[in-house]
């Protein structure tokens, strides 16, 4: 496993945590396990993942892209116009193999899973749309974490019946979600 992100989104008093995993192919159903595993741990039961393969290519494009925006920093105030006008392709280049990166992660995320409390739920269950996906995800944690709080002694009165805060998710793009070393 490449590494994970953790956005954590805050209610009135309890955070839930979306942790994104980008994963190669081939360890993608022993990371799922172990995920499935770890999810059931009191610890975690706060945290809803998201489990992606991770595009081929990836690190190529992220590199390509950070040598073009190095490249039009660089040379971005010139004189010389041949230099001016190559530095500005470099970052129409960058923000095009962005975009690429974006829609790549969008397609992962959306063929990816969501695992909470040790259950899966493949995102497309959820919804096509990627932002609806997560609300939908978001909504489902919300209401088994405020049940679970509901029934546990500490809870405060017996019986006591308590609001449940929403919450949603403003903007879901998996790139800023995701940040890279």
């Amino acid at each position: 496993m490449y590494g994970s992100q953790s956005l954590t989104l805050e209610g009135e008093r309890e955070s839930v945590h979306f942790v994104v995993s980008l994963v190669d192919a081939s360890d993608y159903e022993a990371q799922i396990n172990q995920i499935l595993s770890d999810s059931c741990e009191r610890s975690n039961g706060k945290n809803i993942y998201l489990v992606a393969k991770r595009p081929p290519g990836l690190d190529d494009q992220l590199i390509d892209s950070w040598q073009c925006e190095g490249i039009f920093k660089k040379h971005r105030h010139s004189l010389e116009n041949d230099i001016k006008d190559y530095a500005e392709g470099q970052h129409q280049n960058a923000r095009r193999i962005l975009t690429e990166v974006e829609r790549a992660l969008a397609k992962a995320c959306r063929q990816g899973s969501f695992i909470f409390r040790g259950q899966r739920t493949a995102v497309s269950e959820r919804s096509s749309d990627f932002k609806d996906a997560c609300n939908s995800e978001l909504t489902e944690g919300r209401h088994s974490h405020f049940r679970q709080i509901h029934r546990s002694p500490h809870s405060g009165e017996v019986g006591a019946t308590r609001e449940i805060p929403s919450c949603q998710l403003t903007n879901t793009s998996p790139a800023p979600l995701i940040r890279w070393p």
